[in-house]
């Protein structure tokens, strides 16, 4: 992903990231798969753990570390990246919501940095570099993003 890119796709709503990222994982995994990975989140006694650490020290951690976390769950050990994408996203939004870190505009740009960094650390995991799950995802991104600045 360009700099450029990823610049221009911090200025998009942090909801509208969440959403293409979730939707094209449902669309090309399938709602089911969507809905087990939730429940094994809602329901990991490590994922609740991870998530009172976090509240305790007022803070989220790194993208890379959970990642790492994530890698580290059994249900994910041997998952696909796009899997291991959409289970950090979901923590980390799961987060950002539940603490109240999503109540300041100024906070936007450093949530979706946040999130596309998950996306860009998780895209690297792929051996398969041609049109993947993430070059999908920003593609619509980017076409979100040149749609949103039509209106300027």
């Amino acid at each position: 992903m360009l700099q450029e890119d990823y610049d221009n796709f911090k200025k998009l709503p942090f909801e509208v990231v969440n959403d293409i990222i979730g939707t094209q994982y449902i669309f090309e995994n399938g709602e089911a798969k969507t809905i087990e990975i939730m429940k094994k989140l809602a329901n990991s006694q490590k994922v609740t753990d991870l998530s009172m650490r976090m509240r305790v020290a007022g803070d989220i951690v790194s993208p890379n570390d959970l990642l790492y976390f994530v890698n580290g769950l059994s249900f994910f050990l041997f998952s696909k990246s796009e899997t291991v994408c959409i289970a950090a996203i979901s923590i980390a939004m799961f987060r950002f919501k539940e603490y109240g870190e999503l109540t300041t505009n100024t906070m936007n740009g450093d949530i979706v940095g946040y999130l596309m960094e998950i996306v860009n650390r998780c895209e690297r995991m792929k051996f398969n570099k041609s049109d993947t799950f993430y070059t999908r995802v920003y593609g619509k991104l980017l076409q979100e993003y040149n749609h949103s600045q039509s209106y300027l």
